[in-house]
């Protein structure tokens, strides 16, 4: 699998008192980059599981809308059709850098959350076409009950990445709660179904290109 890194352009309000934790208060917006993944002892490409730096939504729209990965999302999108699902994750765990748009993390798993951050990804695959996920795109964005941080196309641009400030009205006592109140309410209001492997709070969310990004302007 070819390895393109050194091409790339550049490489509610609640909880966390203790480490690990789901209760406390957020200090602030930040939340962990991941860098890019790897081939293993055991020849496995598996996603990178060491802190890179934390950033903040601002950082994150700069790095999809400007292009840091338009060479590795070029590169995906011409092996798509000579590839298969398998081949493709690895493309995209070794090309790729990730984010946990939920939290700072000194470490990515669930023990080593630091402190949550106001957000939550609803990833929403397999929309079939690129025109298709923009219509959903524009149907999140102008959604008035939930306020929209960042909204963009996955690397293969079938696909939403929906990064929201969790509502207030969304209350419940742990990350999985609240994030499943949102998957209902998302189905309930569009008919559409929201990944449920965003359940966990470290799940990883990769840094596409997508010149269309929409950002809300409190965070530029």
């Amino acid at each position: 699998m070819i390895n393109i890194n050194d091409k790339q352009k550049g490489s509610f309000d609640e909880e966390l008192n203790t480490k690990g934790s789901e209760q406390g208060v957020i200090l602030n917006e930040r939340y962990t980059m991941w860098g890019h993944g790897y081939i293993n002892k055991h020849g496995v490409t598996v996603l990178s599981s060491r802190r890179k730096m934390d950033i903040d939504i601002g950082y994150a729209y700069h790095y999809i809308h400007d292009g840091w990965a338009s060479v590795a999302q070029q590169g995906l999108l011409d092996i798509l059709p000579s590839t298969n699902n398998k081949q493709q994750q690895a493309y995209k765990a070794l090309n790729f850098e990730t984010v946990s748009f939920s939290g700072r993390f000194s470490y990515r798993n669930c023990r080593s959350l630091v402190e949550l951050s106001p957000f939550m990804t609803l990833d929403v695959d397999h929309l079939g076409t690129t025109e298709r996920a923009r219509e959903v795109q524009q149907i999140f964005i102008a959604d008035q009950k939930v306020e929209t941080a960042l909204c963009f196309l996955s690397p293969r641009q079938e696909g939403i990445k929906w990064v929201i400030r969790v509502p207030e009205w969304c209350d419940a006592p742990t990350f999985r709660e609240r994030f499943f109140l949102m998957v209902d309410y998302v189905g309930f209001e569009y008919g559409i179904t929201v990944d449920s492997d965003g359940s966990d709070v470290c799940r990883t969310c990769y840094l596409s290109y997508d010149p269309q990004c929409y950002c809300h302007p409190r965070y530029l």
